[in-house]
């Protein structure tokens, strides 16, 4: 059995995970009419799914609902339906496309229908603020009234009402989107030219939900820059031009020719452009199978690498996270240096989080449990010393042990060996288990010491179904935890596309 080992993503200072986020009921308004594609409606809930993914979810916290309208509006999900980020993002995951018949907008009916939606029944806390973000590719049918529905939900419940217009029959001008919108416009509306653009206002948007969240875009996101009026009168100009010198000498043998050298010259850059495709993908490889002397090597030098730019779309505002690819390492050279990281620290939370999918033999399990048995079994375990938990994980986590529920290193192993008779099925559902292990474990009602280190070791046999989502729970997931070490068995391991763990080796 081959192990391929990864590294440890390392951060500095645990007081993000006791700073409250805002206290905000925010309910997204998102146009489903039939001019929203399939492509269309998929950006529009990436979109969203990327903003909520930094915020801080929570009865305390910030509660969130999604309505889609064309003609009607329907709440997907009401405010007090996911009281958690990973119940949230799961719910905000599974809202499926459905193409409309209905050309038509009716966003004032939307706003209104918002207005129960902060009903106390429905979810609404009277006590917390109200935001509104309203996403229409297109006006409504009746301006003025949705003009005045946006201004009732300011007069009635002092809400934050944000616009974001899409495409070419709206503009950052629109007498709607500005009517909608709070004042001043400059801060409240949002227009870019089209839903792949969406992306872009995420560092945007995120901090005037949560003044104390930011998001930095980085390469892979293409950000929308609306032409200044100069710009387009100039295209103008040039295209009356052109039709002009057309009409006047042109004949149709020159317009063919013409034609054709401009298909020839695109044909030569798209080769071009493929080229580098190529060469730069390979230097991307070459880079990420590079070795180290070993795991302990790269955990303890804290170098200043970055997580790189096609880690993920965004990152937080932090620049004290290293990752380094470190060598190929047989299943006893593993097992000795993850206990050697391990065993540095006194006081030391370690939960093992163990793949239970379908792809997984009995007998590489087996092998797996005594992995970890082994390791255990040289461990200092106590309250004072080493405390362990275990999660398997499959389509959902499950919580064998907690870091409190046995207090002695027999009990411990005993609990590990037990789960050798566990059934494996389901899919690989890696995203839920690591925000599961941050509001679940790594609290202090499962036994989370305040002054002990926190560690993770994750095993699998193949990917996630969802890799970027994966991406940004690992990253959240790293608030709490100091250091996650990574072992990925067998031939479906590498993918890169996942980068938050993973190098081929």
């Amino acid at each position: 059995m081959m192990l391929r080992t990864t590294v440890f993503l390392i951060i500095f200072g645990l007081s993000l995970t006791y700073c409250r986020g805002a206290y905000k009921d925010v309910l997204w308004l998102v146009d489903a009419s039939s001019s929203v594609s399939a492509d269309d409606h998929a950006l529009t809930m990436g979109f969203i799914y990327n903003v909520t993914s930094y915020l801080t979810i929570g009865d305390n916290d910030i509660r969130m609902g999604v309505v889609k309208f064309d003609d009607e509006a329907n709440a997907l999900f009401e405010l007090d339906d996911n009281n958690n980020k990973a119940s949230l993002l799961s719910a905000i995951n599974s809202i499926s496309y459905t193409q409309s018949t209905v050309s038509s907008r009716k966003t004032m009916d939307a706003l209104t229908y918002t207005r129960t939606l902060y009903l106390s029944i429905k979810g609404g806390r009277s006590d917390a603020g109200k935001v509104v973000i309203v996403i229409e590719s297109g006006p409504s049918t009746n301006t003025p009234l949705t003009i005045t529905k946006a201004n009732d939900l300011r007069t009635s419940y002092g809400a934050e009402v944000f616009a974001i217009g899409i495409g070419s029959d709206l503009s950052k001008t629109n007498d709607e989107l500005q009517g909608i919108a709070n004042d001043p416009d400059s801060y409240y509306v949002e227009y870019i030219g089209g839903f792949i653009n969406l992306c872009g206002i995420v560092p945007s948007i995120l901090p005037k939900i949560d003044n104390e969240t930011t998001a930095t875009m980085l390469d892979g996101c293409d950000e929308w820059v609306e032409p200044t009026t100069a710009e387009i009168t100039s295209t103008e100009r040039m295209t009356e031009a052109t039709i002009s010198q057309t009409n006047e000498g042109l004949d149709i043998g020159a317009v063919v020719g013409i034609l054709l050298s401009c298909l020839l010259i695109l044909a030569i850059l798209a080769c071009v452009l493929y080229l580098l495709y190529k060469r730069k993908r390979r230097k991307d490889k070459k880079d990420q199978i590079s070795p180290e002397d070993d795991i302990v090597k790269a955990v303890n030098e804290y170098n200043d690498t970055s997580l790189g730019e096609k880690r993920h779309m965004y990152k937080r505002d932090t620049s004290n996270i290293s990752i380094t690819p470190t060598k190929t390492m047989s299943e006893k050279d593993t097992m000795f240096t993850v206990y050697e990281n391990l065993e540095k620290e006194v006081s030391h939370h370690i939960t093992f989080l163990v793949d239970t999918t379908a792809g997984v033999s009995k007998d590489e399990f087996h092998q797996i449990v005594d992995f970890i048995y082994n390791i255990t079994s040289r461990l200092t375990i106590g309250t004072n010393d080493n405390m362990v938990a275990l999660v398997t994980f499959n389509t959902s986590p499950k919580t064998e042990f907690d870091l409190n529920d046995k207090s002695d290193k027999s009990s411990v192993l005993d609990a590990i060996t037990s789960i050798k008779n566990h059934s494996l099925t389901g899919s690989r559902e890696t995203h839920f288990a690591l925000s599961y292990i941050g509001d679940n474990i790594y609290v202090q009602s499962s036994g989370m010491r305040t002054d002990a280190q926190s560690s993770m070791l994750l095993i699998r046999y193949g990917q996630s179904v969802t890799p970027t989502q994966t991406q940004f729970a690992a990253l959240f997931l790293l608030s709490t935890v100091q250091t996650i070490y990574v072992i990925g068995v067998g031939s479906l391991m590498f993918e890169t596309t996942e980068r938050i763990d993973f190098f081929q080796t």
